[in-house]
C-alpha cells in the first residue's frame, strides 16, 4: 500500500511499445497508445455471428477493429440488453 497522497510511475515494455502506468493513491492510470483503426465489418454479417439483431447495432458508428496494442472488433449497440 502507498502512502495517501504519494505518486509513482511504472513503464509497462511491451510488444505495442513503453506503456505508462501511473499510481496515485489507490487509483491505476494507464496511458495508452494512440488508437490504430482497422477493417469495417459488415453489420448485417456480424449481428447473424453475434446472434442479435442488426438492429441492436448502432447506424451512425462503424463495427471496427481498433487496436492500442490488443486489438479488439468493437461493436457499438444501442443498449445492454442487446446482449
Amino acid at each position: 500500500m502507498m502512502e495517501q497522497g504519494a505518486s509513482e510511475k511504472v513503464i509497462l515494455n511491451l510488444k505495442s511499445g513503453a506503456i505508462s502506468v501511473e499510481v496515485d493513491g489507490e487509483n491505476l492510470v494507464m496511458t495508452q497508445n494512440e488508437p490504430q483503426f482497422g477493417e469495417i465489418f459488415n453489420k448485417k454479417i456480424l449481428a447473424e455471428v453475434l446472434s442479435i439483431d442488426e438492429s441492436d447495432i448502432q447506424a451512425d458508428y462503424p463495427v471496427q477493429w481498433v487496436s492500442t496494442g490488443l486489438g479488439a472488433v468493437i461493436v457499438p449497440l444501442k443498449s445492454v440488453e442487446a446482449i
